[in-house]
């Protein structure tokens, strides 16, 4: 879960952006049925539903209003495409015990130090 929240993060933090699961990163269509495979409720809603649990344990249920989740077709196969619009609030991915704090930067999510997400919240939540 971690590569696909880490994602979601930075797009909340930044100016939001659409993840495509399912999808390599050279456009292929992989489809869901990998991932489906691996889980209890083998199907979108199974699916659906370990994602919001995921999204909740590792970000803040509190912030899902800002995620829009479709199971489109393409190419006969049933993808994920999450849809993140930009969050009011800073938004930290709690993974292994830690909390970080992600941007994106370019087409990447990059965590940044403490000094700098202090500058960056600052500057991009704070309102004079």
């Amino acid at each position: 879960y971690d590569p696909v929240m880490k994602n979601v993060v930075g797009f909340m933090n930044a100016t939001g952006g659409t993840l495509l699961i399912g999808v390599s990163d050279d456009g292929e269509i992989l489809g869901l049925e990998p991932d489906y495979s691996v889980m209890k409720k083998q199907d979108r809603d199974g699916f659906e539903n370990v994602f919001n649990m995921a999204f909740g344990s590792m970000i803040g249920i509190e912030l899902r209003q800002f995620l829009d989740v479709r199971f489109p077709q393409m190419d006969g196969q049933e993808i994920c495409v999450v849809s993140v619009r930009p969050s009011d609030r800073p938004a930290y991915l709690t993974s292994k015990g830690s909390e970080k704090f992600y941007i994106l930067a370019g087409n990447m999510s990059q965590a940044l130090s403490v000094s700098k997400a202090t500058d960056y919240i600052r500057s991009r939540f704070e309102r004079v």
